[in-house]
């Protein structure tokens, strides 16, 4: 087993919640290694919108370089739930940015290990920044403490050779099938939640002015009989979430979709008859599966009509 160089800290996880502790401890002078399974750095569109709060904008206004001359989404004021008839439920004052996964995404390893992408440049490293290195391709398989290190055991999926880490603090940041949990924890066991999460995006100059019009007055639809609930990322004036690429120009924006659901765990089978634990991999969903959803839809206002027969690149995940 080949034996690597000592890190002052290893994280297991290189998706938003590992890069975000590697940036905090990187620029406290700690070396940091990020153990990835992904083979590559480049991360497909997840369709997928995300709101930045509170705690989340103080870590960009205090960590991220580029903040400054290039804030991350754009700024809202709040958010909104309806009835099904369209009358206003609730009200939701609470700021917060607007962005996407992987504008964010990218934005961060751009802070952690200087990667350029379509996204930007990445910034210049501060004097006093430990040593950040991301490394694709591996995954935790096992760990033990040995005195004051932390031997971290992972699998090089290119080689298919196991390494050996050593580290004085690891962290666990290795999502829902995380190999951390299952050896701190083994007994935890993952069980279907009972609901899905659709999801898609499109473009705005796809939709008509008359739906445009309806966006700007419908940010959450509570579907009849409590069966679930559909969300529709906007902003007040000016739709949507940032577009390919991360760009910010209003016909280039994208509306951002969320169909929140019960259903029961077979929805998860794929169109190879693969049945997935939490999410369904792109262009892999029943083409039949989503018809019905969209029939669904012809019951809720037109706007949310619209998006869902012309999304054309959309998930599910429990």
């Amino acid at each position: 087993m080949h034996s690597e160089k000592h890190w002052d800290v290893i994280i297991a996880g290189g998706s938003l919640a590992g890069l975000v502790y590697g940036i905090i401890l990187k620029r406290q002078g700690y070396s940091v290694c990020i153990l990835e399974r992904a083979e590559s750095s480049i991360r497909l569109s997840k369709a997928a919108g995300i709101g930045i709060a509170a705690n989340g904008q103080k870590f960009l206004e205090q960590y991220d370089l580029l903040h400054q001359t290039n804030p991350l989404g754009f700024p809202v004021s709040g958010s909104a739930n309806y009835h099904p008839n369209g009358k206003l439920k609730s009200q939701l004052t609470k700021s917060f940015r607007l962005s996407t996964w992987d504008a964010l995404y990218y934005r961060l390893r751009a802070n952690f290990d200087g990667y350029t992408s379509q996204f930007g440049k990445a910034p210049d490293a501060l004097p006093g920044d430990g040593e950040s290195f991301y490394a694709t391709g591996n995954r935790v398989t096992n760990f033990s403490v040995v005195g004051d290190t932390v031997e971290v055991i992972c699998e090089d999926l290119n080689s298919l050779k196991q390494r050996k880490h050593q580290c004085a603090m690891l962290i666990g940041a290795d999502g829902l099938n995380s190999t951390i949990k299952r050896v701190l924890v083994p007994q935890t066991k993952m069980t279907y939640s009972g609901y899905v999460m659709w999801r898609g995006t499109v473009p705005i100059s796809k939709l008509s002015s008359t739906s445009r019009s309806g966006l700007e007055r419908l940010r959450a639809f509570i579907l009849p009989n409590n069966i679930g609930y559909v969300v529709v990322l906007i902003l007040k004036n000016s739709y949507g979430i940032p577009g390919e690429w991360g760009t910010l120009e209003d016909e280039e924006r994208h509306v951002n979709f969320v169909w929140y659901e019960h259903a029961t765990d077979e929805i998860l089978v794929d169109s190879d008859g693969h049945k997935h634990r939490t999410t369904l991999p792109r262009g892999k969903m029943l083409t039949e599966r989503w018809a019905a959803q969209v029939e669904k839809a012809r019951y809720m206002p037109s706007a949310i009509r619209e998006i869902c027969e012309k999304i054309e690149d959309h998930s599910s995940r429990q």
